[in-house]
């Protein structure tokens, strides 16, 4: 219900049939909800006077919206497919519309690229659609445009000398097909494509090695051993979502019999993928190419063990038998190895002669053609080459902020302003349309006809779920008017390519097409490939490992490590408050980013958590607080890239530090830094970690395989009841119940932002996250074990737990949270007052007082999103996780209607249904035969806290590791099992 809703006067009450009218009711038997409802019904008859008795429908007949859908009816939502696009690759979703306003995304289960899952950007998409910060309309040098006259004006011209396009990467056909009518309409354009999280190294690494650009295929599900280096697959690369699904699939272990794949990662921060592993080598970015390089050699034979030139003294030896024991695993397993974007070309080659020495080309590695359009065409560089050269008489930027972006020794800042004429065109005003002649509004992919391929070439299309909110075109349409095409349509231009006919047949496939989201069997077919090095490409490629680059540092110099940001991407999404809002894996950092190093780097610098460096490289100085990370590699500091900006809007501006200006167009990723210095000043950072202790208490249980099968049952005493006063409820009622694998949890918070767009969630801002009142309803909690310089990592998802035994229900003094038949802990927010009694008897901490009406300042287009079947909450009330009621209330009616029972999988949670891993299951606890059920049966399953006797209905299962018997883990006996989540003690919950 809305606010508007909410106020709105009550005029009837429900007559009594054993009160009538004009009886006076006794005051002993007078119940409380008799009494409100005549206490509203007096109100709203004073305030109303003289005009309630006329409150009546009017005589004459009135008709409802003459323009509704016949598919539309009011209350109730409808599923569409589309796609959202990242640097050129689509994923495809399915977006949930309520009166045609679209609320939640959620994976399409028939798409290749998402098997119905989602990362945190496709969640986070639909917020986007609502930025009030948006574009409303065209700009012809600062002064507002008729947008279709700007659209033929483009049209009408033709042989445009020096024109040129500076793109993100694309893969639509559509696209594909509009620049060759641009180029074919003005002879000589050119287009450059490029994105600040670039994949051309990897591209380049495969002509190197195969004479042309390729894109390799992992097939984790087949794999028993993986190798990433300096690749974070499960969250930061094109196809993670869909990887993340393979992956869990070879990890998960059902019994403890049964086998599961290893992992080892090489890389210089944590990463979700890297929490996972069963080995991870911390290095700094620089020297990933020596490991790869003694990797190849020890595989190949020509060293008995690897020598990379990684470090010195324990890190050396640490190294050393790092890359023995994978060489022997990928020697002896089926596996693969996975190459980080972030990488140099000649890492990426020597990642695909390893797959080839190992057999794993064909096997576990398929080659085939990207689908992104002209991969290793015009990028940044040779449009600022053009810019320098004065070539460019007319340049178009469309989805790209290179003033913010750009390298600054491209010099683009310089030349930009001597370009006759430039046009932007965006979402919403950024730090380059400032500069820019004319100004297109580009429309949201909600908003859009279009298509764009997925990592695999499979053909996906985006459709419109909305009417545009504001005056746009799609970059599709922008190049049809080059073409020119006076009156560019989306859809004219979508429905001609893939269903051209006209009759009853075309239009069925055409609409069973958009139903399904994709075009089947268009994947990419496999490529042959053969090794096209000579001798003495592949011995100088191949041979003893040596420096990455002439430019990379001294052992003792500290590097830069650049990465895109695990909330804000590179930038793009800095204007979306869930996302800045949202805790990063590993630190819990939100709102703004920070110079993440190792203790030891740290102590170097004379720095402490919270102190604020001065960071001189590449021309630029950049001031940032410094958190000290565990699992960091020494000698180097992680640098997030994307924030900092001053043209992302109310939401985005002035948050963190802008580190782009450290990045040099030839060391984009690894700069040596000119000098770092402590600057005397803290900052308090905005982080929902306050204590790393877990006390000693058995909060998140793991082994490793090996224990594992000596003893099953290491869970049980975690499981078994505890005795209990309290009297049993609702026995012969089917209960509600979750089931979360540890083992598969990567942290990467897509069921975070899931839970916040289902559940109206509000965001806080910094202020109120540094005060410890942030509102998620879901957290992942992060605990680590081991020493700080080799941690090993469980996340573990945190929510209400409904406990059988709630110790939160018998305190409340208004019973304003209670127990429900079929064992869900509710919340009836018009009780509660506030107390807050309940959240101080929860040993999960998981319930959120709302101090402040955080949804009051909310602009009323971030307002549509709100979804209708879930109470926006005022100020002073507990608010916490409820299983998603509203899904399984909207179940059971159904089953209702249909004089049916609910059937197994017909209730799915947003964080179940976001969980790229499978990770969350979820069900009633007598259907047998589903997942949920089956996984609660394992012998490694356990309650949190379970000691207390609260007998929770969300159980866990503890994490296994699978290490090598050559490389086994050691724990450290005199650490403890530190938690890098939230305090148990804080207060203000």
């Amino acid at each position: 219900m809305t606010r508007s809703d909410r106020s709105l006067p009550v005029v009837s009450v429900d007559p009594d049939p054993e009160f009538p009218p004009g009886v006076d009711l006794p005051p002993a038997e007078l119940d409380r909800r008799r009494m409100i409802q005549l206490l509203a019904a007096g109100a709203a008859l004073a305030g109303l006077g003289p005009i309630a008795g006329c409150m009546k429908k009017p005589s004459e007949r009135i008709m409802p919206r003459v323009d509704q859908a016949p598919e539309l009816t009011p209350g109730e939502a409808l599923d569409y497919a589309t796609a959202t696009v990242i640097d050129g690759y689509a994923t495809g979703v399915v977006v949930t519309t309520h009166e045609a306003r679209p609320t939640k995304v959620e994976g399409n289960p028939d798409h290749p690229a998402s098997l119905g899952a989602t990362s945190v950007f496709d969640q986070a998409s639909v917020l986007q659609l609502y930025d009030p910060d948006r574009a409303t309309g065209a700009l012809d040098r600062g002064t507002p445009a008729e947008l279709a006259t700007l659209v033929r004006q483009i049209a009408g011209r033709e042989r445009l000398p020096g024109l040129w396009f500076l793109l993100h990467p694309q893969s639509s056909p559509l696209i594909e097909d509009a620049i060759a009518r641009v180029r074919a309409r003005h002879p000589g354009a050119r287009f450059a494509f490029d994105a600040p999280v670039s994949r051309r190294a990897a591209f380049e690494g495969a002509r190197l090695v195969f004479g042309r650009p390729l894109e390799p295929q992992y097939r984790f599900d087949r794999a028993d051993t993986v190798v990433a280096l300096d690749a974070d697959f499960l969250a930061a690369m094109p196809n993670a979502v869909r990887w993340s699904r393979d992956f869990a699939a070879r990890r998960r272990i059902a019994a403890p019999q049964a086998d599961m794949s290893r992992l080892y990662v090489a890389e210089p921060r944590p990463t979700p993928t890297g929490s996972l592993a069963d080995h991870r080598l911390a290095v700094r970015g620089s020297d990933v190419r020596a490991i790869a390089a003694a990797l190849l050699a020890a595989i190949e034979g020509r060293a008995s063990e690897g020598a990379p030139a990684a470090g010195t003294g324990p890190e050396r030896e640490r190294a050393r038998a790092w890359v023995a024991a994978a060489a022997r695993d990928l020697r002896t397993r089926r596996g693969l190895v996975v190459v980080g974007d972030r990488q140099p070309r000649e890492l990426h080659a020597l990642g695909h002669l390893i797959n080839q020495a190992i057999g794993a080309i064909g096997t576990t590695v398929v080659l085939t053609r990207p689908a992104l359009i002209e991969p290793l065409g015009d990028d940044l560089a040779a449009l600022a080459a053009a810019l320098a050269a004065g070539q460019v008489q007319t340049l178009v930027i469309a989805e790209a902020n290179p003033l913010y972006t750009a390298p600054p020794d491209l010099g683009l800042a310089v030349h930009l302003p001597g370009v006759p004429e430039l046009i932007c065109a965006d979402l919403a005003h950024n730090e380059t349309s400032q500069r820019c002649h004319w100004f297109v509004p580009l429309a949201h992919p909600m908003e859009s006809w279009g298509d764009a391929r997925s990592y695999d070439g499979t053909i996906t299309f985006v459709q419109p779920l909305i009417q545009p909110l504001h005056a746009g075109v799609t970059l599709l349409e922008l190049l049809a008017a080059f073409a020119g095409d006076p009156a560019p349509d989306g859809h004219r231009l979508v429905r001609a390519r893939y269903a051209p006919g006209t009759g009853d047949e075309a239009t069925a496939a055409w609409q069973a097409a958009l139903q399904r989201g994709l075009v089947p069997g268009s994947a990419s077919a496999p490529e042959a490939a053969a090794v096209r090095l000579s001798d003495a490409e592949r011995a100088q490629l191949a041979g003893p490992p040596g420096d990455p680059a002439p430019s990379a540092p001294a052992p003792s110099a500290i590097e830069l490590d650049f990465e895109p940001s695990p909330a804000v991407h590179d930038g793009r999404f800095a204007s979306i408050p869930w996302l800045q809002e949202l805790p990063r894996p590993f630190d819990k950092l939100t709102w703004g980013n920070a110079a993440r190093m190792s203790r030891a780097t740290a102590a170097q610098l004379g720095a402490g958590e919270g102190d604020v460096v001065r960071i001189i490289a590449g021309g630029g100085t950049v001031t940032l607080p410094v958190v000290i990370l565990p699992g960091h590699a020494d000698r180097c500091v992680s640098l997030e890239l994307g924030f900092g900006r001053w043209a992302a809007g109310s939401v985005g501006d002035g948050v963190g530090s802008n580190v782009y200006p450290l990045r040099m167009s030839d060391r984009p990723w690894f700069a040596p830094a000119a000098a770092i210095a402590t600057t005397g000043r803290r900052r308090e950072l905005a982080i929902t970690q306050q204590h790393a202790r877990q006390h000693g208490r058995p909060i998140a249980l793991a082994a490793t395989l090996d224990d594992y099968r000596r003893d099953p049952e290491f869970t049980h005493e975690q499981w078994q009841a505890e005795a209990t006063m309290l009297a049993p409820q609702f026995e012969s009622t089917p209960k509600w119940g979750m089931t979360i694998d540890t083992t598969i949890c990567s942290g990467c918070s897509a069921c975070v932002i899931a839970c916040q767009a289902e559940n109206n969630v509000p965001t806080v801002g910094a202020d109120q996250v540094r005060r410890n009142r942030e509102m998620h309803w879901l957290r992942i909690d992060l605990y680590r074990e081991g020493s700080e310089d080799d941690p090993r990592y469980v996340h573990q998802p945190m929510m209400c737990q409904h406990c059988e035994n709630a110790p939160c229900e018998y305190v409340c003094p208004t019973y304003a949270t209670q127990h429900s038949p079929d064992g869900l802990n509710e919340m009836i927010y018009n009780r509660c007052i506030g107390t807050r009694f309940c959240s101080n008897n929860c040993p999960y901490k998981v319930r959120r007082f709302n101090w402040f009406d955080f949804t009051e300042d909310t602009p009323r287009t971030r307002q549509l999103q709100y979804n209708p079947n879930v109470t926006v909450r005022s100020r002073g009330v507990m608010e916490k996780c409820t299983y998603c009621v509203q899904r399984i209330r909207t179940a059971e009616i159904a089953a209702r209607k249909q004089h049916r029972d609910i059937r197994p999988g017909e209730v799915t949670t947003a964080c179940q249904q976001a969980c790229p891993t499978g990770a969350i299951q979820f069900g009633r606890l007598d259907h047998d035969q589903t997942v949920n059920v089956q996984r609660r049966g394992e012998h490694r399953h356990y309650a949190v806290l379970n000691e207390l006797g609260t007998r929770p209905h969300t159980v866990y299962l503890a994490k296994i590791w699978n290490p090598s018997a050559d490389l086994p883990i050691q724990p450290d006996p005199s650490e403890t099992l530190d938690r890098s989540g939230e305090d148990a003690g804080r207060a203000d919950r």
